[in-house]
């Protein structure tokens, strides 16, 4: 008896150990139980521990825990420097491959739904949650609004910042406040905000705070520390900050240093931008199109919006707090039919990169891309049949956009896969897959063009040739629009035809009109616009024969007031673009054609820091002068 009890006590302590590696993240510090979250996948935590914080990541992941470091790094010491605050203890930093891996975590589950890991924070005690979403853009974001949050904690907090979530203690700062100061550190300005906090302000929805959405209040806060930077200079933030912090009111520290309480800053505020928007709209036009009448609901989103091969038909994803729905809105009928719905309505952060759709070519059949219990489907919804097909793909961690080719056969996506984003051909009936690009950039948005025989798509890669995988290094680089020729794809070296190269703005949504020419988005001017490139050839040489060498010339096409989140376009060339006007969103229909305008002038806040930056680029350059000449002497 004895023997049997001593083998099973060694069994059970073998079956202990197995399943640490598979076991949630733990570190010695007190867990909280009672509670769990359901778990798809498995995780075995690793580590690379670094002076300031260290770096907890799933074993098969270790390129992006090396990437987080360094952006960490990067951001920590900028953060620090902009604050005029430094941490004073080490970080721990925990990384995952996506948001659903990241909301099956059972760190920090705590009694509080709102606040805990999968919550609205990504910070809990003395941790910060990242996850990758396919796009070094947004995961720099990610990671830089993290280190932010944690700063003002601390700051905000002191010694018991750890245990803010549990305190009664209040910063003295309301929450759509203190989210837009993050959201300005994160951001500063880009087309977005500067969308949405237009819409606000021309449409005076921002003189009845209390009605607006949390979003839009998010956005509002966005636009008042943006203003006192702009008009008293972004060094003066630290200080409203640190009397706020003494005080536990931020209004003192707004009239402290500004001069004047909340209710002056908010008609201050709300006059700056009015009379900037107002001279700006002379110059603007509204987005053309004929918008569809569809019911919009509140406090949801709209996303991944794609047009019918007949032009009648249009696909879209409505997120409400969560809870997605993929629908059919009929041009003709004006019904709407609901295909298919997941996730619960919750409180927490948001993840709108699935599902992606796209129509097949007959226009028989929608296709998606989800996430279910952890793993990516594809889901092919028949209309005759009114069902959908499932098809579990395996060995990815997230679909972020993809395209039917013109005979149905072939699908090229953006896939996810081990935090590293590359483009893959499917076989629709076959169910083969095979990875054509596989390098540490970000390919999206993929849209066969040329018959098939090419693919367009953007990316943030420094170079038109794939030869060999670069070293892991922290990514700033925008998307510019490049071409792949698929009969290239089993060579050593495959040349990439470039079609821009814009440092300063970023591209997306590029697709080809019927005469040849591309179109793609840009935020060249500070307003998500319609673009069009043409090729051309010019004479290069004459010797014995004429040669040519291509040139591209590239136009603005739209000179819109507000930005185009999103476009689609069909074979037919029936175009659907989302937008966002008079506080919700809209789908605007049209036929896409070819031609372009002159002149697209930049908004306020591009033209004030394309002056910025000739004013540094002159100190540099008289700095050079100076050294110059006293070498000389």
């Amino acid at each position: 008896m004895q023997k049997n009890t001593y083998y099973i006590f060694f069994f059970m302590l073998a079956v202990l150990f197995s399943m640490s590696g598979r076991s949630q993240f733990y570190q010695g510090s007190i867990q909280e139980f009672g509670k769990n979250r359901v778990q798809y996948n498995s995780f075995a935590w690793k580590s690379h521990n670094y002076k300031r914080f260290k770096i907890y990541y799933s074993g098969i992941n270790e390129d992006i825990a090396v990437y987080t470091a360094r952006t960490l790094h990067h951001y920590l010491s900028i953060a620090e420097a902009r604050l005029d605050y430094t941490i004073g203890e080490k970080l721990e930093v925990i990384v995952y491959q996506s948001q659903t891996k990241f909301r099956q975590s059972n760190l920090g589950l705590d009694n509080d739904e709102q606040s805990n890991v999968g919550g609205t924070t990504r910070i809990v005690g003395s941790k910060i949650f990242v996850y990758y979403e396919g796009d070094h853009q947004k995961f720099n974001e990610n990671i830089k609004g993290a280190v932010y949050e944690v700063l003002l904690k601390q700051l905000f907090y002191g010694g018991d910042w750890k245990d803010q979530l549990k305190s009664t203690v209040s910063s003295g700062m309301p929450l759509w406040l203190e989210e837009g100061l993050i959201r300005y550190f994160v951001k500063e300005w880009d087309h977005e905000t500067e969308s949405r906090v237009k819409d606000l302000i021309l449409t005076k929805k921002i003189d009845k705070f209390n009605n607006l959405s949390s979003e839009d209040k998010r956005f509002a806060g966005h636009a008042v520390w943006n203003y006192i930077a702009e008009t008293h200079g972004p060094t003066i933030i630290p200080n409203i900050l640190y009397v706020t912090r003494i005080s536990k009111n931020v209004e003192r520290g707004f009239f402290s240093l500004l001069g004047m309480d909340y209710i002056k800053l908010t008609r201050n505020y709300i006059s700056f931008y009015r009379s900037r928007y107002i001279k700006e709209y002379e110059s603007q036009i509204e987005p053309e199109g004929e918008a569809v009448d569809y019911r919009i609901k509140k406090e949801s989103d709209y996303y991944s919006v794609k047009i019918s091969p007949s032009g009648t038909k249009i696909a879209y994803v409505e997120n409400q707090i969560g809870r997605y729905r993929v629908k059919i809105y009929d041009t003709e009928t004006g019904k709407t039919d609901k295909i298919f719905a997941a996730e619960p309505k919750m409180e927490r952060l948001q993840d709108h990169s699935y599902p992606t759709l796209a129509w097949h070519p007959s226009g028989n059949g929608l296709a998606f891309f989800s996430e279910v219990k952890g793993e990516v489907i594809l889901y092919i919804y028949d209309f005759e049949s009114k069902k959908a097909v499932e098809k579990p793909i395996k060995n990815m961690d997230k679909v972020l956009d993809f395209h039917y080719s013109p005979d149905g056969k072939k699908i090229i996506f953006s896939g996810v896969v081990k935090g590293q984003t590359d483009l893959y051909l499917l076989d629709v009936l076959g169910g083969s897959q095979k990875q054509i690009t596989d390098d540490i950039y970000d390919d999206l948005n993929p849209r066969f063009i040329d018959n098939g025989q090419k693919v367009i798509f953007v990316s943030n890669r420094d170079n038109d040739t794939i030869f060999k995988k670069p070293e892991i290094d922290f990514i700033d680089r925008k998307n510019d629009v490049f071409i792949y020729d698929l009969r290239q794809m089993d060579r050593t070296y495959v040349f990439l035809d470039r079609i821009t190269d814009s440092e300063n703005s970023d591209e997306s949504f590029p697709n080809q009109l019927a005469n040849g020419d591309y179109i793609f988005l840009s935020d060249q001017n500070g307003i998500n616009n319609r673009f069009i490139a043409s090729k051309d050839s010019v004479i290069s040489f004459i010797d014995t024969i004429i040669h040519y060498r291509k040139t591209i010339e590239i136009h603005p096409q739209t000179n819109y007031v507000t930005s185009i989140f999103e476009y689609d376009m069909n074979a037919k060339k029936n175009r659907v673009s989302l937008v966002y006007q008079n506080g919700k969103y809209k789908f605007l229909v049209d036929q896409a054609k070819s031609g372009h305008i002159d002149v697209l002038w930049n908004t306020t806040y591009i033209e004030k820091g394309v002056k910025r930056k000739e004013k540094q680029e002159q100190q540099t350059e008289n700095a050079n002068d100076t050294v110059q000449v006293g070498n000389q002497l």
